[in-house]
């Protein structure tokens, strides 16, 4: 195959003439690290653990929990510095060995497992982002593997990585450039699983509420009752076709089996196969059709019938076929019902056996169904419903497919296949289908997006008499970005003082503002923070491209409000916006509630500044400042 020019041949295959190949070896020094007996673990000095690193890229303190007590001696031996790298040494397999992360910041007294191996750098040649992604390639996970031996689990050493060869970019600022690329849908991804996970806590709530009568929808009276399922099925449970799956043919019908289900009741569209028998047309899915699981670990999961689906649908032997009267019962209303705890419950109940779990036709019958009294409540309730599973649904499909580009992107980066043009304008020619989550303005990237927040905030609200501190510029950044609207208050946590996003301190915001010089760090008498530095006017042009100088200005009406109300504010407010998405009314007692359910928050109800009356007049205050 014929060499692009600026290209060379090379034992990787084709790489950029200006990058090289390196064995692991020549850049860092490897090291196994500490056993100890169980007696010492639990409490003590950070120790860095095997899912630590399996689990994490890049570890920053908040991901390192455990703990060990550990010697002098200990500490020095196995150390863990910024910049190291540790890989996992053993697993059951061995697409799982040799899985990296470096550690992005200074711990102190932190030490290593015996189930870890540590990489210490013994030079420059790598940047600390760009070892976040380099040993993640396809090309590079591929000789790591084989290098690996296998007993009874897969194993890894520093001799077999010594060897492992990597594709280098000579210029760090070319590492770095793909590094911040990559760390760009790193952080969309990261948003689109907070938001799922929020999601998922607001159906999960509706559904206890709705699917038990503890609320209504308006518009419906009346009591709940306990019925049977019997009562409401129309034909008597059957069990599917009992017949081998074969490939998959546009003139046979899709087979659905038990493990084609998947825990929130869809089909699987990987692995699908069809089903080749003379009885085939028996067994076929209509619409209102809710099959049930019957054995084995998947015993009570559910799939009502989906004709996006397929048309023709041919369910399994280990499967149960239920047909509702749906005058009586709704096949949406039931399907939701059969994720609720109370079925589970039952499940659970009924279907232990000494051997395999399993539930039969007849047992499935005496299913307790808890529903309302009109047909007409359950198709309100089923819609409801319905609407929050598509809105998780497309969330999800969203957040596959923001992996698979960054397995392209990651493909295509790190081998240099696509170069970056000029890192100032941090523009890949490849993923022109990144999706950014914050649209109102086209940062760099989130860090820098902070790095610039921080530095407009500071040069506004700080001064060298009254630098601007963390917690303070931490609540006039969320208000900003509530003003904003640009979903970025959703990144916030619930943290002890008020709304807070670790990211601007622990991922680069604050660093990149002090590095770039906009700010510096300050202190006055008892007044730690920050205030402007000499270039904080680059700082405030990209603000102003980015279209955002009119949020600045609302902002200026908070300048000066004690950090205490303002705490009081941004938490009322945060709760009042989580209330909302959740379906439920905001008042004084919901807001209460929702602040003493979040651990970091309970203890704010004790405090003067988050008594009733303040309570009510921060949520006042908040339906004057935005929309509810």
């Amino acid at each position: 195959m014929e060499l692009k020019p600026g290209y060379k041949q090379t034992e990787l295959g084709s790489l950029p003439e200006d990058w090289e190949e390196v064995e692991l070896g020549e850049f860092l020094d490897f090291k196994n690290g500490l056993n100890k007996a169980k007696e010492y673990f639990g409490f003590g000095t950070p120790i860095i653990n095997y899912m630590d690193v399996y689990n994490n890229a890049g570890l920053m303190a908040n991901d390192i929990l455990g703990r060990v007590t550990v010697t002098k001696q200990e500490l020095e031996a196995y150390g863990a510095n910024r910049g190291d790298i540790f890989f996992t040494r053993t697993s059951e397999t061995a697409e799982e060995v040799g899985m990296a992360s470096v550690l992005l910041e200074d711990i102190p007294n932190t030490v290593f497992s015996g189930f870890v191996l540590r990489g210490r750098p013994i030079n420059s040649k790598l940047s600390d982002s760009f070892k976040k992604y380099c040993f993640s390639s396809e090309i590079v996970r591929n000789q790591i593997v084989s290098k690996s031996t296998y007993t009874t689990r897969a194993l890894t050493n520093g001799r077999s990585l010594s060897s492992v060869l990597i594709p280098l970019p000579t210029q760090t600022d070319e590492q770095d450039a793909i590094a911040d690329t990559l760390g760009d849908i790193d952080d969309l991804i990261e948003s689109l699983e907070q938001l799922i996970a929020k999601k998922r806590q607001i159906k999960q709530g509706a559904e206890q509420e709705l699917l038990t009568g503890e609320k209504r929808l308006p518009g419906f009276y009346g009591g709940w009752s306990k019925t049977a399922l019997k009562k409401f099925l129309i034909a008597p449970p059957n069990y599917g076709i009992n017949a081998p799956g074969v490939p998959r043919s546009h003139n046979l019908p899709t087979y659905l089996r038990i493990t084609d289900i998947d825990a929130n009741g869809r089909f699987v569209k990987e692995g699908r196969v069809a089903v080749d028998h003379p009885l085939a047309s028996e067994y076929m899915l209509s619409d209102g059709d809710i099959v049930i699981a019957r054995t084995g670990a998947s015993v009570g999961k559910s799939y009502l019938f989906n004709r996006s689906d397929g048309d023709q649908i041919v369910f399994a032997g280990f499967l149960i076929r239920l047909r509702v009267d749906r005058t009586k019962l709704h096949p949406n209303f039931f399907e939701s019902f059969t994720h609720t705890s109370r079925y589970w419950s039952w499940i659970l109940a009924t279907s232990t056996r000494s051997g395999q779990p399993g539930i039969n036709s007849n047992e499935l019958k005496d299913l307790p169904v808890l529903h309302p009294p009109t047909i007409e409540e359950q198709v309100s309730i089923a819609n409801t419903l319905d609407d929050l599973k598509s809105e998780l649904h497309s969330l999800e499909t969203r957040l596959a497919k923001s992996r698979r580009i960054k397995q392209g992107m990651m493909q295509e980066l790190l081998t240099g296949k696509i170069r970056l043009v000029q890192r100032a304008a941090n523009v890949v020619q490849f993923p022109s289908q990144v999706e950014r989550v914050a649209t109102a303005g086209k940062g760099h990237n989130k860090p820098f997006d902070d790095a610039v927040f921080i530095s407009v905030l500071v040069k506004e609200f700080g001064s060298e008499q009254r630098p601007l501190g963390r917690k303070r510029y931490t609540k006039f950044s969320y208000l900003l970005h509530r003003r904003l609207g640009d979903g970025r208050d959703k990144e916030y946590l619930p943290k002890a003082a008020g709304p807070y996003d670790p990211s601007t301190k622990y991922k680069g915001g604050e660093a990149i503002a002090i590095k770039n010089k906009y700010i510096r760090k300050h202190s006055s008498g008892s007044f730690p923070g920050f205030v402007a530095a000499e270039k904080i006017a680059d700082a405030e042009q990209y603000f102003s491209e980015w279209g955002r100088s009119e949020a600045l200005t609302w902002l200026k009406q908070f300048h000066y409000e004690t950090t205490e109300r303002l705490e009081l504010l941004t938490t009322v407010d945060m709760a009042m916006v989580n209330l909302c998405e959740a379906g439920k009314h905001v008042e004084l007692a919901s807001v209460k509630q929702y602040i003493h359910d979040a651990p970091e928050w309970t203890a704010k109800l004790d405090r003067a500044i988050f008594s009733d009356d303040n309570i009510d007049m921060a949520i006042k205050w908040s339906r004057q400042l935005f929309e509810f």
